[in-house]
């Protein structure tokens, strides 16, 4: 049975404000996203399995910085240079999630249609994955369970959620790096607030 634990538009406000508030950090993240991706087109030269693994190891810990930030944004809390503190096990397990994210989007990419709606039920179904291993500091696997769980029963919300997140970050694209550095850390923020929403975690500071 499907609940619903949280409303899409106050989710995307609330990122929007986050955003507002503390714009220098989310803005330095995104610079580091970008050209951490740019970065990895440039090393084509490479063999494709080093550039692969290269690319899950970037983008792995890119996330894992915009998660550790987003959590204390939406905690209330000032992000601090800490959130670009992290370990060896720690990145391995977000190159793990970057992985599980570049499935998501290659299927849509390279089958059509057909697994649009599979690209996006991937997407509403790993929301707290990356939460889940910073706020409770779950291994991978365990959090992939419980991200599951928790994402089966606020279904219909999360899916329509990654749609219109798939929808800003596209048009954020579209307007070049400028848009994507604004967009990115919306919904990185928004994604935030919806853990905390659907999350049985408390909502305050700790």
């Amino acid at each position: 049975m499907f609940e619903d634990s949280f409303e899409i538009k106050e989710v995307l406000l609330r990122g929007w404000q986050m955003f507002r508030k503390d714009i220098k950090p989310f803005i330095a993240l995104s610079a580091m996203f970008i050209f951490g991706n740019i970065l990895i087109g440039f090393l084509k030269f490479l063999p494709l399995n080093i550039n692969f693994l290269l690319g899950l190891i970037i983008n792995g810990y890119l996330i894992l910085c915009f998660t550790k930030a987003a959590l204390a944004a939406t905690d209330g809390k000032r992000i601090t240079i800490d959130v670009l503190k992290t370990n060896i096990l720690m990145i391995a397990q977000f190159a793990a999630v970057s992985f599980l994210f570049f499935v998501g989007v290659f299927l849509g990419q390279h089958f059509g249609t057909a697994l649009v709606f599979l690209t996006f039920a991937t997407s509403a179904l790993f929301i707290p994955l990356p939460f889940l291993m910073i706020d409770k500091k779950l291994f991978i696997i365990p959090a992939v369970k419980e991200s599951i769980q928790m994402s089966l029963k606020n279904f219909i919300s999360l899916l329509l959620f990654s749609l219109i997140a798939f929808t800003i970050l596209f048009c954020g694209a579209a307007l070049a790096l400028v848009g994507l550095a604004a967009a990115l850390p919306i919904v990185v923020l928004a994604c935030a607030a919806v853990y905390r929403s659907i999350s049985q975690a408390p909502h305050t500071s700790r």
